[in-house]
């Protein structure tokens, strides 16, 4: 039977074989589409089923084929009951069960589910086999419970809370399976599941499994978050990767057996946690957070695996029994991390390229051998974790390649042999040993619990520690060197340790640490350049240390010295520089002595808190920060100088004695705030502040302030200056700002811009101080019931200005000041004071009381002009009282009572020597010339009071006028003394050096004659003179290139005429010069015109030949002219001439020189008729050879 098309109700069949349900659309119908209960041979095909609470319904009796139908949102799409049944090709969207199957043997192919709630589910039957279908976005795609022999392949889960979930079963295997974008891939309880040649994606689980054995191979997981979390399993996973996810397997309370698999780029790739078993072999773990982490379990074993790049290659806490063999570590953080976990052993493991190489924390009694630990930055490290046994471990090229780490004594003791080596050099681990002299090479050195050990000539590097002594006695480190470790040498609670010549630097942290440790000497050595404490010294609670650093260099380091909890250390004759936070930190740490070290360029000098009885003596503080910064603590610091810091001491509550220091050149000498300050014998120079003191109660003795800015500067403070007799040079000498109860007293101020610089003050008193040579002495400002008494204030711009109101001035002497006291406040009370010879003695703008009363009377007024015949109260009885009739006025106010006299109860007026000085003019004066010297002198006491005058001109000749002119004979360096002499009869002198210059000679000369021709002698004649001395040399110089002369008076010939600069230059006795030049002209002289002709009776026609023989004695002759007297010329030297006719002809020859000058001849020749020629031709042949024999001829070369 064939149904088909059109079907609008259910099919039902009870008993039937070989139907054909095909093509239909099964909809929305009561309780099924289709339900066989028997028959064979039925099927299903091209239906579309939807909407029904059923869709499909085969009871257990029936055989049948169901491919390529399409179910959509019913209850059940299929509900199968038969065994050996075969769906395939099946559609099913968004049913609430795709497939429920409770026959055995049944088979799904190429079917695909999307949606729903349960895509299979397999309930309470056997042989189950699910391949090549499609599940995506269903709650739950495979549900599998109390089943046995399910196998399932080549299927993809996608998208759904759980891809299969595994209840009560056995014998569930997967093969070429994917499962991705699922929130479990895999759920299983109380399950034996197997998975082969799957992968497994993007799952926030990829296995979740409970008390269930799971076997995993040749599988993919990764980009799960958790790809395996296993709780009370059994897990067995081979040939394996598991990557990316946030925990590759997390196993609790289970047991894990892994072979050949990889875990990399996880979070966790192993997680075991309250487990007591597990192996795993030859499996690779790179990339990971944590390669693998143990907690609370023990038995398990690594072995013959690789763990690279991850950050944490092993990590185990709370564990027993680990035991690792033959497993590589390279390039991870972390290789080996074990916490809290005993028992272990690690064997023959190599570990390489890693930060940390392996790390064991609190653990004990484990086994190290044969491990090959290299190139780490850590190589091993044993933090507090005594009692292990390390054996033929070999370390090389770590950075650090063994660590120690431990809180007491216990923590050291470790069963270490010579087995183990560091690149090549054995370690040396004493434990109770005594009387050893060590002087071998070594890789490490550990004394715990030693007596009376000798370390010499030992170079340790790259360790935790260059030297761990732990519980030792009587130890010498002599000629060591410690470097590149992460400390240079631990020192715990060990005592009689002696540090000699040894090199400690580069250390990571401290280059040495004392922890509980007394009687340490450290001698003569070098330690730099650690990256914390060059020595660190502390203890938990304090104690007696007897530490004594001598003879050290310590630079470079964080911080130089540490102390704290320590007592009673001496610290000396050290170098301490050029280390960041500071050179010496104190916490606690009283009773310590610090003397003769060189500290500079800290930040803190010394750094000093909650300690007392600290002592400095001859310390040298520069170029810090702070020189000393104290806090809560009590110091005595003497002969010690700070140069070049922010501050040199500061202090804040504490208490401080400085004798005898210098501060040079700082910002702030000192910083005090709430503190105690005691100063003496102390300089404080060109600091911008030598002492600021806030809130605090001071003392100064006797010290030096020189070239501040401010050389007290006190804010809210109580106390005493005293004996300070240089203060000096300063912008504000003493500056009071809201204090009380400072009492000054003998100190000498000079100087300064200001003096005293007093504001918001009260109750202070100035006594028996010297204020001189200021801009103002004194400065008062809103300051009141101050008493100012005995004091010299003179030479000020300003001897005292007042701006405040009800302060007392006694007794003082007010000397050449420009003004003497300027006063805008009021009730003021000034009286038996001395206002002697200032500019103006006093201005009072306001009301204020300017004498005691009568008969006690006022102040002395150099400048008073009254008499005194009259006394008492009103000036009006007869008699002098030696107080003026008249008062004295005082701006606004009045000296009623004026003393006549200095007042000998004020502050004595000393006299001051004269200051002698002179110029003089012409500065640079010649020999014979008038000098005029004029006194500039001065005298404190005024000019007037200079009485006589001496010069010593310093040539044999003196002067006793004011200002004597003198003139000086000869040139040279004269030493000019002036002495004065004032009316105390004390004198002064002053010399200056005066250059008196030579007159240089005046060189002069003639001739004669005084127009020579060429060729022509003249005579030259010296005029020169010399007023102070007499010429030594003659030089002439004759203008035509000729030789010199060094006569007095030479004779010289010219050749040939022009003008000649004649230049002639003498020299004096003091080598001094001088030139005249004068023009000499020479004449020219003209030419001689002569000349002859042969024939010398020549006939008519007949060729002459005229011949020059004209001369020029200065030159030559540079033209002709011929005229022949029959009208014919020539300008030719030697022309041939006929004429025409007989008779008598004139001819003349005109000749001119080189110079211009012209000579001529004139001569009769007689021409006759035409005749043949005879023997006169031999007389005229023999006549032109005479003549030119006597010519001279000149040949030009």
């Amino acid at each position: 039977m064939k149904i088909h098309d059109g079907i609008t109700g259910g099919i039902f069949i009870i008993e039937g074989s070989k139907n054909s349900i095909h093509d239909n659309i099964f909809s929305y119908l009561g309780l099924y589409a289709i339900k066989i209960e028997k028959g064979t041979g039925n099927e299903i095909v091209y239906n579309t089923i939807k909407f029904n609470p059923y869709g499909v319904v085969i009871s257990s009796d029936v055989t049948f084929s169901m491919v390529e139908n399409t179910f959509i949102q019913n209850g059940y799409g299929i509900s199968l009951m038969a065994n050996n049944a075969i769906i395939e090709k099946n559609t099913f969207t968004k049913n609430d069960v795709g497939i429920s199957i409770y026959g055995n043997d049944v088979q799904l192919r190429n079917c695909d589910f999307a949606g729903g709630i349960y895509g299979i589910k397999i309930e309470n039957v056997s042989d189950a086999y699910i391949h090549n279908c499609m599940l995506s976005d269903v709650s739950t795609a495979i549900f599998i419970q109390n089943v046995s022999n399910v196998n399932i392949s080549h299927s993809t889960f996608n998208g759904h809370d759980e891809g299969i979930n595994c209840t009560s079963s056995k014998n569930i295997e997967l093969f070429n399976c994917t499962f991705w974008g699922n929130e479990k891939g895999i759920e299983m309880e109380n399950s034996t599941t197997k998975v082969h040649s799957s992968i497994f994606h993007n799952n926030s689980y990829g296995f979740f499994v409970t008390n269930s054995s799971f076997y995993l191979t040749n599988s993919h997981l990764n980009e799960n978050i958790y790809t395996i979390n296993a709780e009370k399993s059994s897990l067995f996973i081979n040939h394996t990767s598991l990557a990316h996810s946030n925990k590759g397997v997390a196993a609790f309370s289970s047991y894990i057996f892994m072979n050949n698999t990889t875990i990399e780029n996880n979070t966790y790739g192993i997680e075991i946690e309250n487990s007591t078993s597990g192996e795993f072999s030859y499996s690779s773990f790179e990339w990971n957070d944590y390669g693998m982490r143990l907690f609370n379990s023990s038995f398990i074993s690594i072995s013959n695996s690789s763990f690279s790049k991850n950050s944490n290659g092993i990590y185990g806490k709370n564990c027993k029994n680990i035991t690792a063999m033959n497993n590589t570590f390279f390039s991870n953080s972390k290789g080996i991390t074990m916490e809290k976990s005993h028992f272990c052993k690690f064997i023959n493991q190599s570990v390489e390229g890693s930060s940390n190489g392996m790390e064991f924390m609190w653990c004990t009694h484990s086994i190290l051998r044969d491990n090959e630990i290299k190139e780490n930055d850590f190589g091993l490290v044993l933090s507090q974790s005594p009692n292990n046994m390390l054996y033929q471990n070999q370390f090389a090229n770590n950075i650090y390649n063994f660590d120690m780490e431990g809180l007491s004594v216990n923590d050291f003791y470790e069963n270490i042999d010579t087995s183990n080596t560091i690149n090549g050099e054995p370690f040396y681990y004493l434990v109770n040993e005594s009387d050893i002299i060590l002087q071998e090479p070594a890789g490490y050195i550990a004394l715990v619990g030693c007596t009376n050990i000798t370390l010499m000539d030992v170079s340790i590097s790259n360790n935790g520690e260059g030297a761990l002594l732990a519980g030792s006695n009587e130890v010498s480190i002599k000629n060591c060197s410690f470097q590149n470790n992460i400390e240079g040498s631990f020192i715990l609670s060990s005592t009689n340790i002696l540090f000699e010549n040894a090199d400690i630097n580069h250390n990571l942290n401290d280059g040495i640490l004392f922890q509980s440790s007394s009687h340490v000497s450290l001698l003569e050595c070098s330690i730099y350049q650690n990256g914390q404490r060059g020595i660190n010294i502390y203890a938990l609670d304090e104690i007696s240390g007897d530490f004594s650093i001598s003879g050290n260099e310590i630079k470079e380091n964080w911080l130089g010295i540490n102390i704290e909890n320590i007592d009673g250390s001496v610290i000396k004759n050290n170098t301490i520089k050029n280390n960041e936070r500071g050179g010496i930190r104190l916490f606690k740490a009283s009773h310590t002595v610090i003397k003769g070290n060189n500290i500079s360029a800290n930040e803190d000098g010394v750094d000093i808190t909650n300690s007392y009885d600290i002592q400095f003596f001859n310390d040298k503080l520069f170029g810090n920060e702070n020189g000393i910064n104290l806090k809560s603590s009590e110091a005595e610091i003497q002969n010690s100088s700070f140069m070049e810091c922010n501050t040199g001491i500061t202090s804040d509550g504490s208490m401080e004695n400085i004798e005898n220091s210098t501060f040079f050149n700082n910002s702030k000498g000192m910083y005090v705030f709430n503190s105690s300050t005691n100063i003496s014998l102390s300089s404080f120079i060109n600091n911008d502040i030598g002492c600021e003191f806030i809130s605090t109660s001071f003392n100064i003795f006797n010290s030096t302030f020189h070239g501040n800015v401010y050389g007290i500067l006190s804010s809210y403070c109580t106390g005493t200056i005293y004996s300070s007799e240089n203060i000096y040079d300063n912008e504000y000498a003493i500056m009071l700002n809201h204090s009380q109860n400072v009492n000054i007293f003998s100190c000498y101020l000079f100087n300064n811009t200001f003096g005293f610089y007093i504001m918001n003050s009260s109750h202070s008193e100035i006594n028996n101080c010297s204020i001189f040579n200021s801009t103002n002495g004194m400065v008062i400002i809103n300051s009141t019931m101050n008493n100012i008494s005995k004091c010299l204030i003179h030479h000020n711009y300003y001897g005292a200005k007042v701006k405040g109101d009800e302060n007392i001035f006694f007794n003082n002497s007010f000397w050449r000041n420009e003004y003497g006291m300027w006063i805008e406040g009021e009730h003021n009370f000034i009286y038996h004071n001395n206002f002697a010879y200032n500019h103006k003695n006093a201005y009072d703008n306001a009301n204020n009381t300017w004498d005691n009363g009568y008969p006690s009377g006022g102040n002395y007024w150099s400048d008073y002009a009254g008499i005194d015949k009259f006394n008492g109260p009103s000036q009006n009885i007869s008699g002098s009282d030696g107080i003026g009739d008249m008062p004295y006025k005082v701006g606004k106010s009045e000296d009623r009572y004026p003393l006549m006299e200095l007042y000998e109860g004020a502050a004595s007026i000393p006299n001051s020597p004269p200051i002698p000085s002179f110029t003089y003019y012409p500065q640079k004066p010649f020999s014979l010339e008038y000098v005029i010297f004029t006194d500039t002198s001065t005298d404190p006491n005024g000019k007037m009071d200079i009485v006589s005058w001496h010069w010593d001109f310093g040539d044999g000749n003196t002067s006793d006028d004011q200002n004597p002119k003198h003139a000086y004979s000869h040139s040279g360096i004269y030493n000019v003394t002036l002495t004065i002499t004032d009316s105390y009869g004390e004198e002064g002198n002053i010399t200056a050096t005066i250059e008196v210059k030579n007159i240089p000679p005046v060189a002069n000369f003639s001739w004669s004659p005084f127009s020579p021709n060429a060729k022509e002698s003249i005579q030259f004649t010296d005029a020169s003179t010399d007023a102070d001395g007499s010429i030594v040399n003659y030089t002439w110089d004759f203008g035509d290139g000729s030789s010199y002369s060094k006569d007095k008076n030479p004779s010289h010939t010219y050749y040939d005429n022009g003008v000649y600069t004649v230049k002639l230059t003498v020299t004096d006795n003091n080598g001094a010069t001088s030139v005249k030049v004068a023009e000499v002209t020479v004449k020219n002289v003209p030419p001689t015109a002569e000349f002859f002709f042969i024939p010398e009776k020549p006939s008519v026609g007949e060729k002459i030949n005229f011949t020059d023989v004209s001369s020029d004695t200065d030159g030559n002759i540079v033209s002709w002219h011929w005229d022949f007297g029959d009208g014919s010329a020539s300008n030719e030297q030697h022309p041939v001439h006929s004429y025409e006719k007989g008779g008598k002809y004139k001819v003349t020859l005109t000749v001119k020189d080189d110079d211009g000058d012209e000579a001529k001849i004139t001569k009769t020749i007689e021409i006759k008729a035409k005749s043949t020629p005879g023997f006169e031709i031999i007389f005229v042949l023999l006549s032109i050879l005479l003549i030119v024999t006597r010519r001279k001829i000149t040949f030009n070369k």
